[in-house]
């Protein structure tokens, strides 16, 4: 049967969107216990954000987390005042805040990474050999639908 003839129904779909909320609120709950060094959930996402990308703008982190400029902003200078980032603007444009993590802002993404790491290998390691592989196809499918969402969906 081709893929795309298996559409889930309805209930299907409300079950499955249940399924994601849970596992949200798994995640958050995770996170929040997780994130160090007294950093907010949205302080956790912006370092994390900002040790992938590297240097970057306040536009561009903005986008990348899917929020106003405004709202970024506001986390930013949070983390500016704990010494977790470092942040410029240039002269030649002063319509560019650009970003960086500072000694202090790469500590906190370890520990937030090492403390995150533990707590998702302790989840998954009760999953059966087929739960990982489901598991698996699962998350492959959905970062590669997500790269394709112009906008965010209400789960």
């Amino acid at each position: 049967m081709a893929r795309n003839e298996q559409m889930m129904n309805k209930d299907d779909i409300r079950n499955f969107r249940e399924v994601l909320r849970r596992f949200e609120r798994l995640i958050l709950f995770h996170n929040n216990e997780n994130c160090c060094h007294g950093v907010s959930l949205a302080q956790c996402h912006t370092l994390m954000i900002l040790e992938k990308l590297g240097d970057t703008t306040v536009n561009e982190l903005a986008r990348q987390l899917g929020l106003n400029k405004s709202t970024v902003s506001r986390t930013v200078d949070n983390l500016v005042r704990k010494g977790m980032l470092d942040r410029t603007i240039p002269s030649e444009n002063r319509r560019i805040t650009n970003l960086k993590l500072t000694l202090s802002g790469g500590k906190t993404c370890e520990c937030i990474n090492e403390n995150n790491d533990a707590a998702f290998a302790s989840f998954f390691q009760n999953f059966s050999d087929e739960e990982s592989n489901i598991w698996s196809i699962f998350w492959k499918d959905s970062l590669s639908v997500s790269k394709h969402l112009k906008h965010r969906i209400i789960i």
